[in-house]
């Protein structure tokens, strides 16, 4: 979602269409294509198989190419994980390489990308939870488990979210917000369930029976308010949500071991958690 919402923004910036490359997302691998569930633009293609003289085999997430170019479109890598200066001054069809997971480089285009993230298709059972999510008191809480949790080696680079962090941010949010309902939305529900505090009102968000990924993060984005983890799920989980007026408390720290410079990962006024 940050790759497309980057790609997007500079394609509305400069006119240029666009398209994405979604050869590495399949059903055999661990992530499928699913920005299909929203009203994305662009035109998707896969690359063929290695040794072939298509000079797709090249492209990644390209700006402003129509149709194989005569030559190799000019690639524009992401140097670092923070705010890239040089994006700015991108001007023509070409190739970005990268994460570009901060909202510095599709700010100036929110609104287009917020509309375009928005599902195609509602269910019956979605729209009913919506409704129930979308009142004043209602906090979204994401907790990531899965592989932050079974993985040592993932859980050593990324960190996982303890309790604590859990707990402070419910209690700094219940100061603001009057009888707050917290809607526990996790990977893990057997482990909510064993070790959430129960100081709060709180409701575990179970009841979709569906298994689409969207579903979840847009029943989060419909809260007015936000605890997040440290994963980019939920960040968009928060920042789908368009109020001026919601608030947002995210990890004070992004990564458990590594060396990124994360001072961009959060928007202007979402608040850190210890």
């Amino acid at each position: 979602m940050f790759q497309y919402a980057a790609g997007r923004a500079l394609s509305v910036r400069t006119g240029l269409p666009l398209m994405l490359d979604i050869t590495h997302l399949s059903s055999k691998s661990h992530r499928d294509y699913e920005l299909s569930a929203f009203n994305i633009q662009g035109r998707t293609f896969r690359r063929p198989g290695e040794g072939s003289p298509d000079r797709l085999t090249r492209w990644a997430h390209a700006i402003g190419l129509r149709q194989a170019p005569p030559d190799p479109a000019p690639i524009h890598t992401e140097p670092h994980y923070h705010y890239d200066q040089a994006f700015e001054s991108l001007d023509q069809a070409c190739v970005l390489d990268g994460y570009w997971q901060t909202e510095r480089y599709f700010r100036g285009a929110a609104d287009v990308i917020r509309q375009e993230f928005r599902p195609r298709r509602m269910p019956a059972r979605v729209a009913s939870l919506e409704a129930k999510l979308s009142q004043p008191n209602a906090i979204s809480v994401h907790i990531r488990r899965g592989d932050y949790a079974s993985n040592p080696e993932v859980a050593r680079f990324h960190g996982l979210c303890d309790l604590s962090y859990y707990t402070a941010a419910m209690d700094r949010l219940a100061k603001h917000v009057p009888a707050p309902v917290f809607h526990i939305f996790s990977d893990d529900h057997a482990w909510i369930q064993a070790h959430f505090p129960k100081q709060h009102q709180w409701v575990l968000v179970k009841d979709w029976p569906g298994k689409d990924a969207w579903v979840d993060m847009w029943l989060m984005s419909r809260c007015s308010h936000h605890v997040i983890a440290n994963s980019s799920y939920s960040w968009w989980g928060a920042w789908l949500n368009p109020s001026p007026t919601k608030q947002v408390i995210a990890p004070a720290k992004w990564f458990n071991d590594a060396p990124h410079d994360t001072s961009d990962i959060l928007p202007p006024g979402w608040l850190t958690q210890a």
